[in-house]
């Protein structure tokens, strides 16, 4: 049964929007709250902040500019859904499923993702400052000049994925194993990756001033052209990785 606030506070957001010539479909929107499911949908720029969602399907739906801030997604089904541009800023994603979305210049600021597949997906631009990432399925993801300070990657496995040019400072990448990550020309200062494994990844040109590899395995990789200042590789192990430093 659909909880009588949420109703009220969609009935709310239709209005507001009935004002300003509203984006998105207004009956998308009650379809969406009463059965829990709105595929294909068209939700663009509708605000959805402050709500939970909890086995949910909007998969193919269009949720470019939308506001998601403060939600909370449970066990929800967003693959192949246009999410670019939104703000999901201190959203809750726990089970859910973002595979072959776009995401570009989404923010997710202050967010929490957890046990959820985010494969194949574009997330180009994304700003997602001080957020954590546990148990993600990040495999083919496109993050190149996303803002990334401050994220915790934890126990995950990054699989073809894209960083070039991101911003990766005070990045945590503990416990996590790297295959074929493209990491050039990123912002990797004060980064960790201790216990990590890295393999045929690329690094070069990157910034690794004061980064951590501590105990971290690293091979059939290139550092190439690297800043190493002050980086620590003790009790690394590194096979036929290749140093040519930055002149």
């Amino acid at each position: 049964m659909i909880n009588y606030f949420k109703y009220l506070f969609i009935i709310f957001v239709i209005l507001i929007y009935s004002i300003d010539s509203f984006a998105f479909k207004e009956d998308h929107l009650i379809n969406l709250m009463n059965k829990n499911e709105c595929i294909n949908c068209d939700l663009s720029g509708a605000n959805l902040s402050n709500l939970k969602f909890e086995n949910t399907n909007l998969s193919g739906s269009n949720l470019k500019n939308a506001i998601l801030e403060y939600s909370s997604l449970f066990n929800v089904n967003l693959s192949n859904v246009n999410l670019s541009n939104s703000n999901m800023e201190n959203i809750n994603i726990i089970g859910s499923t973002f595979k072959k979305s776009n995401l570009e210049g989404a923010v997710l600021v202050d967010s929490h993702i957890s046990s959820t597949d985010l494969s194949n997906s574009n997330l180009v631009n994304v700003v997602m400052v001080d957020s954590s990432l546990i148990s993600v399925s990040l495999s083919n993801v496109d993050l190149s000049n996303a803002n990334l300070v401050f994220v915790s990657f934890e126990s995950i496995k990054l699989n073809g994925v894209n960083f070039e040019n991101a911003n990766l400072s005070d990045t945590k990448f503990n416990k996590t194993v790297l295959y074929k990550v493209n990491l050039k020309y990123s912002s990797l200062k004060n980064s960790q990756f201790k216990y990590s494994t890295v393999i045929n990844s690329d690094l070069s040109n990157s910034d690794l001033s004061s980064a951590t590899f501590s105990r971290t395995s690293i091979r059939e990789s290139n550092l190439s052209k690297c800043i190493l200042f002050n980086t620590d590789f003790k009790n690394a192990n590194i096979i036929n990785v290749i140093f040519d430093t930055k002149e």
